[in-house]
């Protein structure tokens, strides 16, 4: 029987697949420590490489406590930049990238390895869970935005990925601590 661990693992599991978390600053700098500010967006960069094709990669990131996921819908100018928005930029000079209606949405990860839209999103209060139907064996990265809400110390959850049909394809990160302050 499966389900979450009554002892949190202590050693990363890594069968053919690599993932990592990173936090940003809005600006794009990594976060340094633990610890986060109460009341500011972090961006959240999720990175995984499978060591061969993949298909129906599930990665399931639940948040710490001390979180919640920023709603694009009432920020859609603070979210993450795609590569398309990207090129566009460098292509424009100095001009701001184009509007929402603008970015061409991908379906399966494009040759820069951003994903723009899984092939399944689903944002929870305590998670967010994105599918991938097939993936190359190169780095792919996933870009969301979460706001520190509530002061304390919190328990971060460890990172998982698998393929939903093969269970030898998985990787889980170990959990560690954040403070909001």
């Amino acid at each position: 029987m499966g389900g979450i661990p009554l002892t949190p693992r202590l050693t990363p599991v890594e069968k053919d697949l690599i993932i990592s978390r990173e936090f940003m600053n809005e600006d794009g700098a990594p976060v340094e420590g633990t610890a986060f500010k109460h009341g500011t967006q972090y961006m959240v960069e999720l990175t995984f490489i499978p060591r061969k094709e993949v298909d129906n990669l599930m990665v399931n990131d639940m948040l710490p406590a001390g979180f919640e996921v920023a709603n694009p819908r009432l920020e859609p100018d603070k979210q993450p930049e795609t590569d398309n928005q990207q090129s566009q930029d460098e292509d424009e000079g100095d001009e701001e990238g184009g509007d929402a209606e603008d970015v061409i949405v991908n379906e399966v990860a494009p040759p820069g390895g951003l994903i723009n839209t899984p092939s399944f999103l689903d944002v929870r209060d305590d998670r967010i869970c994105i599918a991938m139907n097939k993936l190359d064996s190169k780095a792919y990265t996933f870009r969301y935005l979460v706001r520190a809400v509530t002061p304390g110390r919190f328990q971060l959850p460890a990172l998982h990925a698998e393929c939903m049909y093969n269970p030898d394809i998985t990787a889980t990160t170990v959990p560690s601590e954040i403070t909001v302050e």
